[in-house]
């Protein structure tokens, strides 16, 4: 079957590769194309087919405002599916991107999820689907004001939490918390989950969810905030921020304080070190037991290179 040719245009090596790896393991029959910047971008199209590009908006040379200038005004690149992934989330950005023709605004740092998930609506907008025989059709007229709304309306959602996985994250961190070798009192009110017969037709996306939560069961965070430190369980993680539980009992930080979030997977060996972030969600876990549990909402801040190098690494094991 043909290729799904997705052009990554970046001059940040970390990002290319995380977006790589992130697309080829969740999209079937993709194939990541890698440009430093826009002049070698063109390079590329003039060469190979591309069925939709993700491009940064600073780079040497050629920049992404300039790329996407030339592919508008190329006959060849009319109906091309571009997606803006920068840094610069001002609305003005989003303004000048959608009136120079982008088709989506994806503001770092990002998860590959939503990343898809702004594909998709940029083919689905050019009549496009990430099937490599769709037909090309002509994009719909938008004003701009809508346009700005539609690409960036998705920016912020979270899934939702199940509460089989409060009471899973509730029984995992006070087992690694108090680490009692024998079951105590406490211990046996903390309510546990009782595994589920296999279902026999599971997705792809089933068994990646499933790995990725292994996974996290075995990664050590810290945080620290206020002169404090707490080992922590990792509900969710991505490029933008995570979900974390602690016990109630060391204190927790109030919303829009600064912490630092430090992570450890012993295989393969991944090191995140001192990640700055913002507070910004503070909840109380109920639990039937005496131990009380605070969940903790954080959004990185950090632009440290090779933090976010070791985080993108981490995130294509999870």
């Amino acid at each position: 079957m043909a290729k799904f040719n997705v052009l990554v245009v970046d001059d940040a090596n970390f990002i290319r590769e995380f977006v790589r790896r992130g697309l080829t393991t969740t999209i079937p029959h993709v194939a990541v194309l890698e440009a430093v910047n826009g002049r070698h971008a063109q390079d590329i199209l003039a060469s190979k087919p591309v069925d939709i590009i993700l491009c940064d908006w600073e780079m040497p040379e050629v920049d992404g405002h300039e790329l996407l200038s030339w592919v508008r005004s190329d006959d060849r690149f009319q109906n091309l599916p571009f997606i803006m992934v920068t840094s610069r989330g001002e609305k003005s950005h989003v303004v000048t991107a959608v009136q120079a023709g982008i088709d989506g605004y994806v503001v770092k740092p990002f998860s590959i999820d939503s990343l898809i998930a702004k594909m998709h609506e940029a083919l689905s907008r050019r009549g496009k689907s990430m099937t490599p025989t769709s037909k090309s059709a002509t994009s719909s007229d938008m004003p701009g004001s809508d346009a700005v709304a539609i690409l960036t309306a998705n920016y912020k959602r979270e899934p939702k939490e199940s509460p089989e996985s409060k009471s899973e994250s509730v029984a995992i961190l006070t087992a690694n918390y108090k680490r009692e070798p024998k079951e105590s009192p406490d211990a046996k009110a903390v309510p546990t989950v009782k595994e589920s017969p296999p279902k026999q037709d599971r997705t792809a996306g089933d068994v990646k969810t499933e790995r990725g939560r292994s996974i996290l069961a075995r990664v050590t965070a810290q945080l620290r905030f206020g002169g404090r430190a707490a080992r922590c369980l990792v509900q969710r993680l991505d490029l933008i921020g995570a979900v974390v539980v602690i016990p109630q009992e060391v204190g927790c930080p109030a919303v829009m304080d600064q912490a630092v979030f430090a992570l450890v997977l012993e295989s393969p060996p991944i090191h995140v070190k001192d990640l700055n972030a913002v507070v910004n969600a503070v909840e109380v876990i109920e639990s039937r037991s005496e131990n009380r549990f605070v969940r903790i909402t954080l959004r990185f801040v950090d632009e440290d290179p090779k933090k976010n190098d070791a985080l993108a690494r981490l995130l294509t094991v999870v």
